[in-house]
């Protein structure tokens, strides 16, 4: 009789244990499973998501009519107030000399005079100023016209830059050369989230740019025109 008790108890036991044990391996292989799937996850299909959005940011970058530029060159071109110009006329050295534009938009040139410039591209002070020397008996004068500073002309960086604020436009200054000019990225800067804002015909456009793609050189840096707006958000990593 007791070896029969002994022998029930021993078979309830067992089959305890054996419920207990299969739980338990059942439980933590659901758990292991579970952070098996979550790290392959991470490692590889967060990178191939990733990937994927970013080749689709870059496909759109290129197809933007934003950075179709030549629409806009007579614009970037035209000079303004503070502007500083340096003119040479060919085979005549002592006509080399640099301008700055005055507040009424004019310039002093020898020999000539005052001569309004602001609002005019280069090309049309170019062809004024020749015709003015050949009236003072120059023979088929050439003037070329180099922009040195564009004072009257800005572009703009915000958010996480060390030194943000209202910089004076270059012409072919691109994105990271602004940047840099003001004090680079900081710490908790998103370096792929940075907006390029530009306004083309009274409309405003904006595009996010992966600056580390730009960075590494897997895209190209994009050239700003006058007032063009570069905002870097914070990082929330």
């Amino acid at each position: 009789m007791k070896n029969e008790i002994f022998s029930t108890k021993k078979i309830l036991i067992k089959i305890l244990y054996d419920l207990f044990f299969i739980t338990y391996i059942k439980k933590n292989f659901l758990i292991k499973k579970s952070f098996i799937l979550k790290t392959l996850f991470v490692l590889f299909l967060v990178p191939l998501l990733l990937s994927c959005s970013t080749d689709s940011n870059t496909k759109n970058i290129k197809k933007l009519p934003i950075l179709d530029l030549p629409e806009l060159t007579d614009d970037i071109s035209r000079l303004g107030i503070n502007d500083i110009i340096e003119i040479s006329v060919y085979g005549e050295p002592e006509l080399l000399r640099t301008y700055r534009i005055d507040s009424s938009g004019k310039i002093n040139y020898p020999l000539i005079g005052s001569i309004q410039v602001s609002g005019k591209n280069q090309n049309e002070v170019t062809t004024e100023i020749e015709a003015k020397l050949k009236d003072k008996h120059f023979k088929n004068p050439q003037v070329t016209i180099f922009l040195k500073e564009s004072n009257s002309k800005k572009v703009y960086v915000l958010g996480q830059v060390n030194k943000a604020g209202a910089y004076t436009y270059l012409p072919q200054m691109t994105i990271l050369q602004l940047i840099a000019t003001g004090g680079g990225f900081t710490s908790i800067a998103n370096k792929n989230g940075v907006i390029l804002k530009r306004t083309i015909k009274s409309k405003e456009h904006s595009i996010t740019i992966p600056m580390d793609r730009v960075i590494s050189g897997d895209i190209k840096d994009i050239i700003l025109i006058p007032n063009d707006i570069i905002y870097v958000p914070e990082s929330w990593l």
